[in-house]
């Protein structure tokens, strides 16, 4: 029994078993009672994108396997569902994992499958008989497997599957602006967008609009931000202000301040390519005693020779965050102004960097530069060799020179070069979106947020394979490049076939958006199979770009929302009286243009057997014996009578149009099932995305929950404060006791409250709770903004509408303020010396809350 002693392998079962276990703890295993065979434990971490994601569990090897026992929470009823987590690190990424899951000594599922990259973490999901007791978990991985399998974590739920939705069945979806080029909107167009949004109980109809906050000055997009809100509130329709930072959002022509203009060379990305012969003096003099004419730049090009710039210009990226920074803190502004109003839903609290973030190199559409070059294109173009990319380069221990090609380490560099850019990007967005204040209600009583928008900054790099990587490592997406800190994953793409296997991965970073969905990138049918792939793996808003080019995008849209109810995929009706005579049937079809994915077989059962019949459905290529295969083993009911009774894979398995696969049926009891007219076994083959979605919701908020709790431990303001560090305890206590969504909210609580903590206090004042300062302003109310509060100081920043007198008093302390209009006023209150009856008091309602 290797690993056993690591791992605490008992003799007897615990008296209590959780509902969630991490194998990463070698203690949790202990407590746990968990056996192994051929496995050990490991801790290390691999690089995605800006984060380091840990690797960790109990690492079976081939031929080894792993059993414990969980029992799941006992607040709840109905079916249970076990989703257990493996763990991949890259080097054996792309080589097939063989494994089957048994369930209380009986085979569960079996995955033959291999790591897409994007990211390391992979979750299953399968269904439990019955819906009681204590539950035995096996995990084998198989002799022949390629790799071995980290099993890092199991979780038990009860309760219908469809309960992670919680009313979060409907995705936001938004038609940018058709007029010049997404970058204007007015009034007229925004009833015309969302009636081409169909109506459903799945779709919240949006409105977007491009804004370049580049090309205006600060007032100039205070100005403009004012007058979309405006709009967004008199149409009563909800509208996405898109800030770009690329493409038409670039801030071409705008003076840099130093004698030129943003669209300079020396701001430009700087190309390579051993076919480029244009001489070019301007580079020239940029590049030094670097210089070889075999570099270039981007234009011309045949996008109104707009020149790609550099990621890593100081003096443009400090242009760019100042220029980012006043349009974030208008359009919250503006938000906060229809909050007060009970309209905050009309400018959406998700944002997104609005930065494709990629480099003009292999890919791109070089064609333009093709006939200054002689009619010799460059086919082998690779970038970015700015100086400053290059001192950057130097400075991670990196030399990088095209000249004698790029290696494994530049190219590296180059990849983990544009996560930096989306990472300063959210870094720049969040320190403009500071928490929502508290609000007080009239009577007092705090009102926390459920969340952030500093929660839902949405990243948005192209996502599919791109340079430096494409090619050389295809598990290494444009998609991996927003994982960023304090960031949410996002991304630009068109193809849910092509995109699945990363979405599975992405949805283990937590919530997930599509903020840019090129339309010109795909037909209708694809479009909504994008869409329900986003949608299944649990996007929170989606926004389509350039979806007037297709002829009709609400029959594509309706396509999508009818498939949420009427799950989409290949259909063999029962007909006749006939039935299957044989323990095991297959059924091999072509997966139609708008495929992407399945997770679900319905079959027909034929025969009146009182008891549940056993069946294993397995879902491969055809063709491919030893390939990629997912099966499930499920309980057909006794009462299906004629009816479709459904068999859930443990997770989607992708689809390619036009391919063709195989389902096969064993039946593992006596029992019958229908058949279609062909003699076949009848069966519908489907995605139900809105299973799907409520799987990914639960993967994605423990994740959401871990990811803020972890945040703020690490933060000054939470640290400095005893009310919001016991706010951040409960969030822990919380999480561990497996309730992720509660454990986020409470963790927003510590957010908001943390110093500085802002509030909004209505006439005629209110407490700032939890805090013990009250503020009473008679006249109208005031935004009040605890930046010190200690045992003998607190510091209170006031800001009123109006002119009026406000009054503080804290303890014994009280002081009064003169308040003008738009102008804020610090007040600073000391306790006086013994006046230990208050302190206690104070200690004991903290205590109580």
């Amino acid at each position: 029994m290797r690993g056993a002693a690591a791992c605490g392998a008992a003799a007897a079962d615990p008296v209590l078993w959780p509902d969630f276990v991490d194998f990463a703890s070698a203690a949790s295993c202990a407590a746990h009672a968990v056996a192994a065979a051929h496995a050990e434990p490991v801790r290390e971490a691999a690089t995605a994108g800006n984060l380091s994601l840990a690797i960790g569990g109990l690492r079976i090897a081939p031929g080894g396997s792993v059993a414990f026992r969980l029992v799941g929470p006992a607040r709840a009823a109905g079916p249970r569902l076990l989703f257990l987590s493996i763990v991949t690190p890259p080097p054996e990424q792309g080589r097939l994992q063989r494994f089957t899951v048994l369930v209380d000594g009986r085979e569960a599922c079996r995955v033959a499958g291999a790591d897409p990259g994007a990211g390391v973490r992979r979750t299953f999901c399968v269904a439990v008989h019955g819906e009681s007791g204590p539950v035995l978990v096996s995990v084998r991985v198989d002799p022949d497997s390629a790799a071995p399998v980290t099993l890092a974590a199991a979780r038990l739920t009860a309760g219908a599957p469809e309960a992670a939705l919680a009313g979060r069945e409907r995705i936001g979806l938004a038609l940018l602006s058709p007029r010049g080029s997404g970058y204007a909107l007015d009034e007229a167009d925004l009833a015309p967008l969302v009636a081409r949004v169909p109506v459903s109980p799945y779709l919240e109809p949006q409105a977007a609009v491009l804004f370049n906050f580049c090309a205006r000055k600060p007032a100039e997009s205070a100005i403009e931000i004012g007058r979309l809100a405006s709009l967004a509130e008199r149409a009563g329709i909800a509208l996405r202000i898109a800030f770009q930072m690329h493409w038409a959002g670039l801030p071409i022509g705008v003076p840099d301040g130093a004698g030129g203009t943003f669209g300079d060379a020396p701001y430009q990305q700087v190309t390579f390519d051993p076919d480029d012969g244009v001489d070019d003096p301007g580079l020239r003099a940029l590049m030094g005693d670097l210089y070889d004419v075999r570099y270039g730049l981007s234009v011309p090009n045949r996008w109104s020779n707009t020149p790609w710039l550099t990621l890593n210009h100081p003096r443009l990226n400090e242009f760019r965050r100042r220029r980012l920074q006043h349009a974030v803190a208008a359009w919250r502004d503006q938000r906060e102004r229809l909050r007060a109003l009970g309209k905050e839903r009309l400018l959406p609290g998700e944002v997104s960097t609005g930065e494709e973030t990629v480099y003009w190199a292999e890919g791109v559409d070089d064609s333009a530069y093709t006939k200054a070059n002689g009619g010799k294109p460059r086919a082998h173009l690779l970038a970015d060799f700015n100086p400053f990319v290059l001192v950057e380069a130097m400075r991670r221990g990196v030399r990088l020179d095209p000249r004698d090609g790029l290696d494994g380490r530049e190219r590296w560099f180059l990849h983990q070069n544009l996560a930096h850019w989306q990472q300063s990007i959210v870094d720049w967005m969040a320190a403009a979106l500071p928490a929502e204040p508290v609000r007080l209600s009239a009577s007092g009583e705090p009102r926390f947020s459920e969340d952030l928008v500093r929660r839902n900054i949405f990243t948005e790099p192209y996502a599919m394979p791109v340079f430096p990587m494409r090619g050389v490592n295809d598990r290494r997406p444009g998609l991996e490049v927003g994982y960023v800190r304090g960031g949410r994953s996002g991304g630009e793409y068109w193809s849910g076939a092509r995109m699945l296997p990363w979405l599975l991965k992405e949805r283990e970073m937590g919530r997930i958006a599509l903020p840019n969905l090129e339309c010109t990138g795909a037909d209708g049918a694809q479009l909504a199979a994008c869409l329900r792939a986003a949608y299944a793996c649990g996007a929170r808003f989606a926004t389509l770009y350039n979806w007037h080019h297709h002829a009709d995008i609400t029959r594509t849209l309706d396509a999508f929302s009818r498939s949420v109810d009427a799950p989409a995929g290949p259909a063999f009706a029962p007909t006749g009286t006939r039935e299957s005579a044989g323990p095991g049937w297959s059924r091999t079809y072509t997966a139609p243009p708008d495929a992407f994915g399945v997770n679900r077989v319905d079959l027909f059962r034929a025969d009146r057997g009182t008891e549940p019949l056993r069946v294993r459905v397995t879902v491969r290529s055809e063709g491919a014996a030893n390939g990629p295969l997912l099966s499930a083993t499920a309980y057909l009911p006794s009462a299906a009578g004629a009816g479709a009774a459904s068999v859930y894979l443990p997770t989607l398995y992708p689809q390619e149009p036009g391919t063709r696969y195989r389902v096969q049926v064993e039946l593992m009891g006596l029992g019958a099932l229908r058949l279609a007219a062909d003699g076949r076994l009848a069966m519908r083959v489907c995605a139900d995305i809105r299973r799907e979605r409520a799987r990914s919701l639960a993967i994605g908020d423990r994740q959401d929950a871990q990811d803020i709790v972890a945040a703020l431990a690490l933060d000054a303001g939470v640290a400095g404060s005893r009310y919001a560090m016991a706010a951040l305890a409960t969030a822990r206590d919380l999480l561990a006791e497996d309730r992720p969504l509660d454990a986020y909210r409470a963790a927003v609580r510590a957010e908001q409250i943390r110093l500085p903590a802002a509030f909004e206090v209505p006439a005629p004042g209110a407490r700032l709770a939890p805090y013990w300062v009250t503020v009473a302003c008679r006249e109208a109310p005031v935004r009040a903004s605890i930046g010190a509060y200690d045992d003998h100081v607190a510091s209170v920043s006031l800001r009123s509408e109006v002119a009026q007198t406000v009054t503080l008093r804290w303890g014994g302390a009280e002081a009064s303020a003169r308040l003008t209009p738009g102008v804020t006023a610090t007040v600073t209150l000391e306790r006086r010396r013994g006046r230990a009856e208050a302190g206690a008091n104070e200690g004991r309602v903290a205590g109580g809350g």
